[in-house]
């Protein structure tokens, strides 16, 4: 009797995307300058809870990674030192700021806290542009309530198409942004993406655009030096969604434009008719699977 004998293989492939989380790293030393090994530092996201640990090598260097946009709290402690605290860390889209952290010898239930918030500055890469956080997206005045719009907020960023009527941003339309241009180049290589996914079409064109309330904050890069934008020659804009809540909330707006307020040009004998009317909402809450996850 022959028996057969089937060998399975199981191979674990690696799905990779350009990611939006931010990053922190740095050195920790004691007060005459040396390294301090083996010190557990915790960063803690101030709205969602969520705790990312990470230890010092042997050099006293350290790295944390995969950290949502948001405010954080930033801890560091060891034997014979004081806990050190810094709190208000403002995270953005793909940060990568390095903060040294120098430890004072003393009693392990002694806290030194850090509260003064200073522009937390990126010394290890060579990327070009600036974010445009939730609160700019709340504030300013958005024409159709397109939140990439504001893309042009950046220097050598263009849009060379105004979408409806060439006049108009739609809500979350992507025909006015999708002539977005980056230093002056073509406008379909540039690259989108949404939470670390590529949302790029294959005419190089935006595929998504999340409403104002949904979107968290993006950032808007003009050069792309990395390789990990090796598929791109523009630039790249890079967004984040805002996480989940377990309460219910919503919104509503209104924006208005009517030639009844217009003033009347002094040459003209009388005032263009014009009106323009943008409402909406939006409604968010947990998702709840009865008997398996209740949000």
């Amino acid at each position: 009797m022959m028996y057969r004998l089937t060998l399975l293989f199981s191979f674990a492939a690696l799905v990779a995307a350009q990611d939006f989380r931010a990053t922190l790293n740095g050195r920790v030393s004691d007060t005459s300058g040396g390294a301090v090994v083996g010190v557990r530092l915790a960063a803690t996201n101030m709205e969602t809870g969520q705790v990312s640990t990470g230890v010092t090598n042997d050099i006293g260097n350290y790295t944390i990674t995969a950290l949502p946009p948001g405010r954080y709290s930033l801890t560091a402690e060891s034997v014979g030192f004081k806990k050190f605290v810094r709190d208000g860390l403002t995270l953005e889209v793909q940060a990568r700021p390095q903060i040294d952290i120098t430890l004072e010898p003393g009693d392990v239930q002694s806290t030194v806290n850090v509260t003064a918030e200073a522009p937390l500055l990126e010394t290890n890469s060579a990327s070009r542009g600036g974010v445009i956080t939730g609160r700019t997206l709340v504030d300013l005045p958005l024409n159709g309530r397109n939140a990439f719009a504001l893309a042009a907020l950046e220097p050598g960023v263009n849009f060379t198409a105004r979408g409806t009527a060439n006049t108009f941003f739609r809500t979350t339309g992507n025909g006015g942004i999708s002539s977005a241009t980056f230093g002056g180049g073509a406008f379909r290589s540039n690259e989108s993406l949404l939470d670390g996914v590529p949302n790029t079409g294959t005419d190089g064109q935006v595929q998504y655009v999340p409403s104002v309330d949904a979107a968290s904050e993006f950032k808007v890069q003009t050069n792309v030096f990395d390789a990990e934008y090796g598929r791109f020659t523009g630039g790249v804009l890079n967004a984040a969604i805002k996480s989940g809540t377990n309460s219910f909330h919503g919104t509503l707006f209104y924006f208005t434009r009517n030639s009844y307020w217009n003033a009347r040009d002094p040459f003209a004998t009388s005032i263009p008719q014009f009106g323009y009317n943008l409402f909406g909402g939006s409604v968010g809450g947990p998702v709840m699977l009865p008997k398996i996850y209740k949000g």
